[in-house]
């Protein structure tokens, strides 16, 4: 758990003192170094899945809003080590609703959404059907998507989640992480 707490859920985690690789004198020192942070990071990922404890015991910095730069790709981690993938993502949401948080940091649900996605699209198809009609998901409903496969469908669900009321639409148009083009999109078209 400490591991994760450094390279996941520390505030600007993006800190070369946890490379022991790092070399600041080698070309190219800082782009390798990112590259290997972040497959530590979704090892770890892997490694909590393997485990079978539950997302609770990260704790409330799981969905903080300081800075969680390897959450999108400690996300995909768990995807792929969880044995229960359905199960992991409802035991996202139990731990969403303990949190006393009002503003969240989806990038690690994010991750795990867009690594299933990938694997098995009706499942992730399926968990975004849910984070609709998840209160506190439908605020971050747009940048939970995969933009690699973004289709009508996920157009369709986007636009339920912007019926909702001016605080839940705005979020769900702010923190769209994806393509700018479809934010500008969703700026234009649906508010009204």
């Amino acid at each position: 758990m400490a591991e994760i707490a450094n390279y996941v859920l520390g505030y600007n985690n993006f800190n070369w003192s946890l490379d022991d690789e790092f070399n600041n004198d080698e070309p190219g020192s800082y782009q390798k170094s990112a590259i290997r942070l972040e497959h530590r990071a979704r090892k770890l990922g892997m490694e909590f899945a393997y485990s079978g404890q539950p997302i609770a015991a990260l704790g409330d910095r799981l969905f903080s809003s300081d800075g969680k730069l390897f959450g999108r790709v400690f996300g995909p981690g768990m995807a792929a080590g969880a044995h229960d993938k359905q199960t992991m993502r409802d035991d996202f949401v139990d731990a969403l609703n303990r949190t006393g948080t009002k503003n969240f940091y989806f990038s690690v649900l994010a991750g795990f959404i867009e690594h299933l996605d990938r694997v098995d699209r009706s499942r992730a198809q399926s968990i975004l059907n849910k984070c609709l009609d998840n209160p506190k998901h439908s605020q971050e409903l747009v940048g939970l998507h995969p933009v690699r496969t973004f289709d009508e469908g996920d157009l369709d669900r986007c636009l339920t989640a912007l019926e909702a009321p001016d605080d839940v639409r705005a979020g769900c148009i702010m923190n769209f992480s994806g393509d700018h083009s479809m934010r500008r999109f969703l700026l234009r078209n649906c508010w009204s």
